[in-house]
């Protein structure tokens, strides 16, 4: 519900905006678009908005820039996503494991860049599935995010996980710019929307 989860965000900014003396996170932004693509790239995740804002202003004030970009944010995506692999390899203590993650994780973006050429897809629910499973690890993990936790797809009694690929594998890389980003104006999504995404199948029947 990226219209909760906007307002959401936008709040706790605004708090620390106005704790500065400023009017509002808005002033220090070049335009609307900047909190939609934040709270996108951030998956409504506050933790990580406010450390994407931050890296953002950082990326703002090398070029002499007084107010935060859609550019500067995904360029933070981009460098954030550095640091959530090297989470992967520190969280995951087992090699097989990590391995395993390591391995899926490059599967699913062969799956989301190359082939279909989406950064979102669909996952069969499957909890007795180790594939499944390890996508669930790396959802923990913030590397993949749930945009909608069940629904159905052709014959009945098959429920799906929607999900997104985090944009920082993506944003700011020149072959990322055939890929057609999922709801690219962040609105509410509709089930119609979300059955038209690639099936990523991992091994599974």
């Amino acid at each position: 519900m990226p219209d909760k989860a906007s307002g959401h965000i936008e709040g706790i900014l605004d708090a620390h905006a106005v704790y500065c003396g400023l009017p509002s996170v808005r002033f220090l932004c070049t335009s609307a678009d900047v909190l939609s693509r934040l709270v996108w790239v951030s998956a409504g995740v506050p933790r990580d908005a406010l450390s994407l804002f931050a890296q953002a202003m950082a990326k703002g004030s090398i070029t002499n820039s007084k107010k935060v970009s859609v550019t500067n944010v995904n360029l933070a995506a981009s460098e954030m996503v550095s640091q959530k692999m090297r989470d992967l390899e520190s969280d995951v203590t087992q090699s097989e494991t990590e391995n395993s993650l390591s391995t899926l994780l490059e599967l699913l973006k062969d799956f989301c860049i190359k082939q279909k050429r989406k950064n979102a897809f669909l996952l069969e629910i499957k909890n007795d599935d180790p594939g499944y499973q390890n996508v669930l690890k790396l959802v923990d993990l913030r590397l993949v995010h749930v945009i909608s936790e069940g629904i159905t797809v052709g014959e009945a009694g098959r429920k799906y996980l929607a999900l997104i690929l985090d944009y920082g594998f993506y944003t700011g890389v020149r072959a990322a710019q055939s890929v057609d980003l999922f709801n690219r104006q962040t609105q509410r999504v509709t089930y119609k929307e979300l059955r038209k995404l690639p099936i990523f199948q991992n091994g599974q029947d």
